[in-house]
């Protein structure tokens, strides 16, 4: 395929690179809903208590997201099939933009998300079920990112610009819903340790520790992608200034856009795991 001036084909190999992405992520969260079964079955029966519910969320965060990636991959294949050149399919894209596969893969994605942070925000209210009105703010921004993504699609908004605007605004509340919800939980962990080493000096705590690494090695790739994302978003009025940008910038959004949410949906199965 030959690169056109604007070079508005380098969106196509992307886009395919990002599914066959999609492809691997669904892989893993389909990997580690099954660790998770395997050991769910090996515990004790009298431990078992409370735990398959994390279990069921974690086969639905596979179907969800393996279900929104079946109808991207179908777009892509039609726009690919209608399309004769490279401006052909970038035209077939955004015509397909407002056609129900798109809107139910998007609802897929969004539910996914939301689906991932509430097991965030649960998680951290059981853990601080003595002060449970801790857990508010992650559950207000958690929703409010929910709402936000849910707008653009059930209402007209005033252009693309205001969408953007709209994503952007998602992105940062989602960032800060892990941010919240990850701090609280660490905190609480290390209060508990220093708590734990005063009662019993020279007992090995180093368990606190290693749980409070676990849970902020999940939480920082989303937290630099997230960032990374949104500052791709934010160059949305300059990269259509001009023709030559078009291309190049969708490819980054798509690429960016992958990993943030590839990270939403594997960072709670991560945490709870």
């Amino acid at each position: 395929m030959t690169l056109f001036k604007d070079g508005s084909c380098s969106i196509v190999p992307n886009l395919e690179a990002c599914n066959d992405s999609v492809s691997m992520n669904i892989g893993i969260l389909f990997f580690m809903a099954v660790y998770g079964l395997s050991v769910f079955l090996e515990t004790p029966k009298d431990l078992r208590k409370g735990r398959i519910r994390y279990i069921i969320i974690s086969f639905l965060l596979v179907f969800s997201d393996c279900f929104g990636a079946s109808l991207d991959s179908y777009e892509v294949f039609k726009c690919l099939f209608d399309a004769t050149s490279a401006v052909g399919y970038l035209d077939m894209v955004d015509l397909n933009t407002r056609t129900w596969p798109r809107y139910v893969s998007l609802v897929s994605a969004i539910f996914t998300i939301l689906i991932g942070d509430l097991l965030l925000v649960y998680r951290c209210y059981v853990i601080w079920q003595h002060r449970w009105w801790v857990a508010i703010p992650p559950a207000f921004t958690c929703l409010s990112a929910f709402v936000l993504g849910i707008i653009p699609l059930a209402v007209t908004t005033h252009g693309e610009l205001t969408e953007y605007y709209y994503e952007l605004t998602r992105v940062f509340l989602t960032v800060l819903t892990n941010i919240m919800v990850t701090s609280l939980i660490s905190f609480y962990l290390l209060t508990a340790r220093r708590q734990l080493a005063k009662m019993l000096p020279g007992k090995d705590l180093d368990l606190y520790t290693g749980v409070v690494a676990i849970l902020i090695e999940s939480a920082l790739p989303l937290t630099v992608t997230g960032i990374v994302y949104a500052a791709v978003v934010c160059a949305y009025p300059r990269a259509f200034s001009s023709p030559s940008t078009v291309g190049p910038y969708d490819a980054t959004l798509n690429i960016t856009s992958f990993f943030f949410f590839s990270f939403c949906v594997s960072a709670p199965p991560i945490v709870i795991e």
